[in-house]
């Protein structure tokens, strides 16, 4: 991927600004900081070119709008509410997960804070159809700690949800006790992961059925008296150094391979990679990038290269360079998806300013059979249309949902700058969510702003994203947490007025809930696939055993094929619009 020389100039602005607004106010220490340089626009140093880059809104736009729910619905939760140090944790985090922990057919939340204690780092929302009801503490999960991610999961195979918490500290494994409340069993497991763990990702990795975890780490972060007010080098330039991942160790990351009696053992050594491509990992995904049905693993690296792990019956080779997905930016979060929808995989990347967001399309060339002869990715952001218009964005949590029931992925991109405000330091300048329409799988997307609703066009610090269709009228839902603030519920008014249907997969034990497993859904002529993943982006997990396809102009789906690894194939005919089907894999 050679970089364009606009791309090289407005880096080498933005990492030039970026210097003097972080070297505002280099002291750790209470009281306010000293004033100094002006702090850039959430625009970087390139004010107003992404603006020139992006494209006119065509007038064909779909009317879909999203509204603030987060009051009627009854969530009141903040990611933090105590001043802030100007600490690299702080500004990270944090994300949010949907699930259906009780069992009554709709999905509750959580939400992940940096709270200050005795308060829990966490809030578990029980939805009640018309509101959500806090229920964090009858739950059993008021432990205190700062909180990074979650993800809703069966590990253990019983039929119901436990919850993973990734944190600032020690990660926590709740499993679900089956009377509404969860029992933290982390040690117990063998999972020991801790320091400090960002995302992590679910799935069966070496082929026995049950479901294996991987956990990114960041940087052992260790917060130094001593060292306020010093300075770090980062990308040529300096910076202090309490907000400088350079300036901290990596933490290697770890996979956990479950074995009987829902015990983990660690069996990190297998992911064999150069001492620095390992760590200060943002995010990871679990999922079928050639097409043998078994997972393999990408990993989104923050100032080092993203490494891909080929899955051979278990044996994790890494084929980054040869894959063309050696990609060495500030990667935060990966989404991925068939958007072309061709049935191979496609990921997004996200990244800090001035670097571009990526699409990485799979080009793996196959022969007559269809076989896979190589394993291949191309950077096409630009062509589509996300590239130079990422340019001004810090992007994170990134999301593909067809939010107007058309049968194209359009893509969701929580966006929060890491540069301090020129009026106050210990706030981070705000930019705007993103919400990008795909038009045609040739023409890629626009973002549609404003017009897909007034929480579009408004200034937010998000981090987290995840969607959900919690109201189950039929279209995607989104919730998104912002660093230092309120999460915000945006319920999708609809308006296109296109059909849907919905799949909801579970399986015999002990992949009940079908991770790993491709749903195709063959609709007007046109084949859409999914896969169903636990975990992938950053901090977040949308619902995953419940897929929602648009249908767009067809009056019905011809055929749904679900494929799962180790499971008999599931075919349905016939699927009519507005059915939700439910699938059940066995197991031969």
């Amino acid at each position: 991927m050679k970089p364009t020389r606009r791309r090289r100039a407005l880096a080498g602005a933005a990492f030039t600004l970026a210097a003097a607004g972080l070297l505002v106010g280099l002291a750790l220490v209470a009281g306010p900081p000293p004033r100094g340089p002006a702090v850039p626009s959430s625009a970087g140093g390139a004010e107003g070119v992404s603006s020139r880059l992006g494209r006119r809104l065509p007038p064909d736009h779909p009317r879909v709008r999203f509204v603030d729910a987060t009051d009627e619905a009854g969530i009141s939760f903040v990611h933090s509410s105590g001043e802030r140090r100007r600490l690299l944790p702080e500004d990270m985090g944090a994300g949010a997960a949907w699930g259906d922990y009780d069992g009554d057919g709709d999905p509750d939340l959580v939400l992940f804070g940096d709270a200050d204690a005795p308060a829990p780092g966490q809030a578990l929302y029980r939805n009640d159809g018309d509101r959500f009801t806090d229920v964090t503490a009858q739950a059993g999960l008021d432990a205190p700690g700062h909180g990074m991610g979650a993800l809703f999961v069966d590990y253990d195979g019983d039929g119901d949800l436990d919850l993973h918490l990734t944190r600032y500290g020690p990660d926590l494994l709740y499993r679900n006790e089956g009377d509404g409340r969860f029992r933290e069993v982390a040690s117990e497991a063998g999972i020991a992961a801790g320091g400090w763990s960002t995302e992590a990702a679910w799935g069966d990795v070496d082929g026995d059925l049950d479901l294996d975890l991987y956990v990114c780490r960041y940087v052992d972060f260790r917060a130094d008296p001593a060292r306020a007010g010093s300075a770090s080098v980062q990308s040529g330039v300096q910076v202090p150094w309490a907000l400088n991942p350079y300036a901290f160790d990596p933490l290697p990351n770890r996979l956990y391979l479950q074995g009987p009696a829902g015990r983990f053992e660690d069996a990190s050594d297998r992911l064999a990679a150069a001492p620095e491509a390992q760590g200060r990992s943002l995010s990871a995904v679990l999922a079928d990038l050639d097409g043998d049905l078994d997972l393999d693993i990408y990993v989104a690296n923050d100032l080092s290269q993203n490494l891909l792990y080929r899955n051979e019956g278990g044996l994790l080779l890494e084929v980054s360079p040869e894959t063309y997905t050696a990609d060495f930016r500030g990667a935060m979060g990966i989404a991925l998806a068939d958007p072309d929808r061709d049935g191979d995989a496609d990921f997004v990347l996200t990244h800090w300013i001035a670097q571009e967001n990526g699409f990485f399309r799979n080009v793996s060339p196959r022969d007559a059979a269809g076989r896979l002869l190589s394993l291949e990715f191309r950077d096409a952001a630009d062509e589509l249309g996300l590239g130079q218009v990422s340019l001004d964005d810090v992007g994170w949590r990134a999301c593909f949902v067809d939010v107007d029931l058309d049968g194209l992925e359009d893509l969701v991109v929580a966006n929060g700058s890491t540069l301090e405000r020129e009026s106050d330091v210990r706030r981070l300048v705000s930019q705007r969510a993103r919400l990008y329409w795909q038009r045609s799988v040739d023409e890629g997307y626009y973002d549609l702003g404003p017009e897909a609703g007034e929480p579009f066009g408004r200034d937010l610090d998000a981090r987290g994203l995840a969607a959900a269709d919690y109201d189950r009228d039929g279209d995607v839902d989104l919730v998104l947490t912002q660093n230092r603030g309120a999460a915000l519920l945006l319920r999708n008014e609809g308006g296109s007025g296109h059909g849907w249907v919905a799949v909801e997969v579970e399986a015999d034990p002990p992949n009940t809930g079908a991770v790993g497993a491709r749903v195709q859904l063959a609709a007007g002529g046109v084949t859409s696939t999914r896969w169903i993943l636990c975990g992938g982006s950053y901090l977040s997990g949308s619902e995953g055993g419940r897929l929602v396809f648009g249908l767009g102009g067809a009056p019905g789906a011809e055929r749904l094929e679900v494929r799962l690894a180790g499971y008999e194939t599931a075919v349905h005919a016939e699927v009519r619009a507005g059915e939700t089907v439910q699938v059940r894999l066995r197991r031969p």
